[in-house]
């Protein structure tokens, strides 16, 4: 009787693991190049196909890699462009406050805004997980990488309309992705929206206001 429960217990395999492990986030970052790719001309051109996925599960590799990017842009870059136009004579002050508020502004709209439209899908018919909603969220940041590159150059008002474009692009992925979750002129619809518009506006105000 021992030996067939102890056969049992070695076909059935190890327990599942649980969110708390670090196992559990392995497949999230078991990504391909090639998939990765893929999902980048997809969030800056969002019309090649209808499906952001193409069938394969949801990855957290390159949205985490997209905000870190995007926080050293907007830290170092900035500073260095403060610094570029910093006038003669005056001296010139470091501010690493800088990277705890581009932490805390990307990483918070990384994690609010998916968690904010999980929360309002739990009654909708179509039902994608948190971490679809992460991934695709972090993907549609991708075209702040080339605004930030661009905003080092000294043109003030350059910045603006950069920044400006590169937020209304981001907001149109994912009203084109996100919203068809939701049922049109729903007032969940209306709200995620409207959060995806406030997020974006936050990110090119403090660009333009705070870190060049």
């Amino acid at each position: 009787m021992q030996a067939e429960e102890f056969v049992e217990e070695k076909l059935e395999g190890p327990p599942p693991p649980r969110a708390w492990h670090v196992a559990y986030y392995h497949s999230y970052f078991d990504v391909s190049t090639a998939t990765v790719r893929k999902r980048l001309v997809k969030a800056v051109y969002p019309f090649l196909s209808e499906d952001f996925y193409d069938g394969s599960g949801a990855d957290l590799y390159a949205p985490l890699w997209i905000c870190f990017t995007l926080v050293f842009l907007f830290t170092a870059g900035g500073s260095l462009a403060v610094y570029e136009e910093s006038v003669e004579g005056i001296e010139w002050v470091e501010n690493v406050q800088k990277v705890s508020v581009a932490l805390l502004l990307f990483f918070g709209l990384l994690l609010g805004i998916p968690l904010l439209a999980r929360l309002l899908l739990r009654s909708e018919d179509s039902k994608p997980s948190l971490a679809d909603l992460l991934c695709l969220y972090g993907y549609s940041l991708t075209i702040y990488l080339p605004g930030a590159i661009i905003c080092l150059f000294p043109i003030h008002l350059g910045r603006i309309v950069v920044l400006a474009l590169c937020g209304a692009w981001a907001s149109f992925v994912l009203f084109r992705y996100y919203l068809k979750q939701f049922a049109a002129g729903g007032a969940k619809r209306l709200v995620v929206g409207a959060a995806v518009l406030l997020g974006h506006i936050a990110i090119v105000l403090a660009g333009n206001l705070y870190f060049f």
